[in-house]
């Protein structure tokens, strides 16, 4: 943890899509460690530690789950183009 600059007295969470058997069980040694799969991915874990690291497949593996699409637009812009589209006269 230190070679990767984290302190070990904070609390850390590694999200990773694999956990190879080494690093599970070191891990585990370490009170204020823990390593999440998608698997066991939840929200109370992800925001109760002051460092989260994930992996670039972890953070693919989100964006499809939970991503959402970003044209550009705002809601804003969206609801008025509907409204527009719906003949924009209001009542």
């Amino acid at each position: 943890m230190k070679r990767w600059g984290l302190d070990p007295k904070e609390k850390t969470t590694f999200l990773v899509t694999e956990v190879a058997n080494n690093v599970r069980l070191s891990s585990r040694n370490i009170g204020t460690l823990k390593t999440l799969t998608r698997r066991t991915l939840n929200l109370f874990d992800i925001l109760n530690v002051d460092k989260l690291i994930m992996t670039p497949e972890i953070v693919d593996y989100l964006n499809a789950r939970y991503g959402v699409d970003y044209d550009g637009e705002t809601e804003e812009e969206k609801e008025e183009v509907a409204e527009e589209d719906e003949g924009g006269v209001e009542v």
